[in-house]
C-alpha cells in the first residue's frame, strides 16, 4: 500500500514554506491543492500509528497547507495525544518538511515549557533523544506499512521518553485514566495471565513462577470463558495467598479491586488497590496508610471523582512490557503484599479448589534484551530454590517466609519452627567473589533494618562450597554456609536437593 507522499510535496514545502498566500495566483493555488495532499497522507499516516501504539489516544490535524497567519507552513503536522489524559501541551507527532519524514515528542503552543524543552532538544529535530528522521528518498521508497513500522521502531528507540519530557520541562504528570471498554479491559487482563502461565511450571492444581518465585492459581468466576481469578503468594503448598488479582465485573468500577489503567503515554498497566481482606472471620484489613507502610509501595494519581477518589491504586505491572518484565513486577508486588501479612492475620478469601489448569510453554530462564550488551539468558535457579525449600519446609509445619522492610530490602528466607533458632538465609546461585561479598553484606544489614531478625542465626545457601579460606573467613563473621544441588530437567525444569546438615539445621530428617 503506498502511503501518499510524492517527491513533489518535499519541493513545494521547500518552495513555498513561509510565503504568504495568494489565492489569485495560479500557481500557488496547484501547490495549494498538491499539498493538501500531503496533509491527507500525514493524518492516515498518524492515525494509523496512534491505533497501533496508543489505542486509547487520539490525534489532532489542521489539514490545512497554510497556517493561520495565512502563510504556507514549511511542514506537515499530526499530534498524537496517546491517552485520554496527556496534557494539550505535549504530544507525538509526525510529517514531513525538507529534510524528510519526521516522528518525534513536541511542544503545541506557546507554553511557558517550551524553553525547557528547546534546552533538552537542542537546536534542531536531528540528534534529538526523542526525535527521528528518515531521509526523503529512504522513506519515499516505503510502503504505507513500512513506513509506520518505521515510526514505531523510532518511538520506541527515543532515549527520552513522554512522561521523563513532561516530568524535564515543567508539566504536570497527568493522572492514570481507567480502561472501561470491556473487550480492551479483558484483552488487558487476558495478556497478563497468558504472560504469566507462560513461564510458570506446573504444581497439580498451583503455577510455580520462578521469576520472583511466587505461586499463583488460577480459577473460573463464571463470569467469562477464561479463568478470569487469580490468587498469588509465596507459599509453595497454596495454603495462604498474598493477594488476588481478578477480573473485574465491569471494566474500571472502583468497586472492584483490580482494573486497567492508560498512563499519559498510553502505556496500559494493570492496577490493584491497597486493600487486603483478611483470611479468617474476624481477621485484621490491611488498607489505606497500613498497606502504604507495611509495603513501602506508593500510590498513584489516577483520574477519579466523588468515592472513587478516595480509593488508592497501586500499580502491579506494565502490560506493554515482556512477558518476563510482567512476571518479575507482579512477583515484586506480591512480594510486597505477603510481607504485610507477615505479623498479621490478612488474606483474600479462600476459592473454590481451583481446577488442574494445564501450563503453557514452562521454563526456568528469561531473557534480558540487549541495550549496550549483547542479549543473555539470566537462569532462574534462585526462585526455583526459594519454592523447593518452602515446599519441603511447609510439608513438615516449618515456616519459611521472605521477610520485607518497607524501603525494599527483601529477604530471601525466614526459617522458625521445630524448637531451634530461627534461621536466615541468603541464597546465591554462584560463588563469585561478589556474590559471597554481596550474601554477607545482606546478612549483617538485613537485621538491623528489620528488628525481628536480630536473633536469628545467619547462613549462605550456594550450590558449592566456597574456597578453604574464603569459607573460613565468612564463618569467622557468624555465617553459617550450606550447599543445594540443582539438576536440569529439561525445558528449563530443575529439580533441587539440599545438602543434610542443612536440612538438619532446619528441623527436618535428612533421609
Amino acid at each position: 500500500m503506498k502511503h501518499g507522499f510524492e517527491r513533489k510535496h518535499f519541493e513545494l514545502l521547500r518552495r513555498w514554506g513561509g510565503h504568504h498566500y495568494d489565492s489569485t495566483s495560479p500557481e500557488q493555488a496547484r501547490a495549494y491543492q498538491r499539498l493538501a495532499a500531503a496533509y491527507e497522507a500525514t493524518d492516515a499516516w498518524a492515525s494509523a500509528l496512534q491505533l497501533r501504539l496508543f489505542p486509547f489516544g487520539r490525534v489532532v490535524i489542521r489539514k490545512a497547507p497554510i497556517n493561520q497567519g495565512q502563510a504556507f507552513s514549511p511542514y506537515t503536522w499530526a499530534k498524537i495525544y496517546p491517552a485520554p489524559s496527556s496534557p494539550k501541551a505535549l504530544a507525538f507527532t509526525v510529517g514531513i518538511d525538507a529534510d524528510g519524514f519526521t516522528v518525534k515528542i513536541d511542544t503545541v503552543g506557546e507554553t511557558v515549557a517550551r524553553s525547557a524543552y528547546v534546552a533538552l532538544r537542542g537546536a534542531q529535530n536531528m540528534g534529538a533523544p526523542f526525535a527521528n528522521i528518515l531521509p526523503s528518498e529512504a522513506g519515499l521508497e516505503l510502503s504505507f506499512e513500512a513506513l509506520v513500522e518505521w515510526s514505531i521502531n523510532s518511538i520506541r528507540d527515543f532515549r527520552m521518553g513522554y512522561e521523563e519530557v513532561l516530568q524535564r520541562i515543567g508539566l504536570a504528570l497527568p493522572k492514570v485514566t481507567f480502561v472501561t471498554d470491556e473487550s480492551a479491559s479483558r484483552q488487558g487482563f487476558a495478556a497478563w495471565r497468558q504472560s504469566l502461565q507462560a513461564g510458570a511450571v506446573q504444581k497439580g492444581s498451583l503455577l510455580w513462577l520462578l521469576e520472583g518465585a511466587i505461586v499463583m492459581r488460577p480459577s473460573k468466576s463464571g463470569r467469562t470463558p477464561d479463568a478470569d481469578r487469580m490468587e498469588l503468594g509465596v507459599d509453595p503448598l497454596g495454603r495462604f495467598w498474598a493477594v488476588q488479582i481478578n477480573e473485574p465485573r465491569i471494566a474500571g468500577d472502583h468497586n472492584s479491586l483490580s482494573a486497567i489503567g492508560v498512563d499519559a503515554a498510553g502505556g496500559r498497566l494493570l492496577l490493584r488497590q491497597g486493600f487486603l481482606r483478611p483470611n479468617e472471620p474476624g481477621g485484621h484489613t490491611i488498607s489505606g496508610a497500613e498497606f502504604v507502610s507495611r509495603t513501602g509501595l506508593a500510590p498513584i494519581a489516577v483520574e477519579a471523582a466523588d468515592l472513587a477518589a478516595r480509593r488508592q491504586w497501586f500499580r502491579v505491572c506494565s502490560l506493554d512490557s515482556t512477558s518476563e518484565e510482567m512476571r518479575l513486577a507482579t512477583g515484586a508486588f506480591v512480594d510486597r503484599c505477603a510481607a504485610a501479612r507477615l505479623d498479621v492475620d490478612a488474606g483474600e478469601p479462600i476459592a473454590e479448589p481451583a481446577e488442574a489448569f494445564a501450563a503453557g510453554e514452562t521454563g526456568g530462564s528469561y531473557k534480558v534484551g540487549a541495550k549496550a550488551t549483547e542479549e543473555r539468558t539470566i537462569p532462574r535457579h534462585h526462585g526455583a530454590v526459594y519454592l523447593a525449600l518452602a515446599e519441603l519446609l511447609g510439608g513438615a509445619a516449618l515456616r519459611c517466609r521472605k521477610g520485607l522492610h518497607p524501603l525494599g530490602f527483601e529477604v530471601d528466607a525466614e526459617i522458625d519452627g521445630g524448637g531451634l533458632t530461627p534461621l536466615l538465609i541468603e541464597i546465591k546461585t554462584g560463588t563469585s567473589a561478589g556474590e559471597i561479598h554481596t550474601g554477607v553484606g545482606q546478612l549483617h544489614l538485613y537485621p538491623r533494618l528489620i528488628t525481628r531478625l536480630a536473633k536469628y542465626d545467619r547462613a549462605l545457601l550456594l550450590p558449592q562450597l566456597p574456597a578453604p579460606d574464603v569459607r573460613a573467613a565468612v564463618e569467622a563473621c557468624g555465617i553459617a554456609i550450606y550447599t543445594f544441588g540443582l539438576e536440569d530437567l529439561g525445558d528449563d525444569n530443575v529439580d533441587v536437593s539440599f545438602s543434610p546438615d542443612f536440612l538438619i539445621r532446619c528441623g527436618l530428617d535428612p533421609t
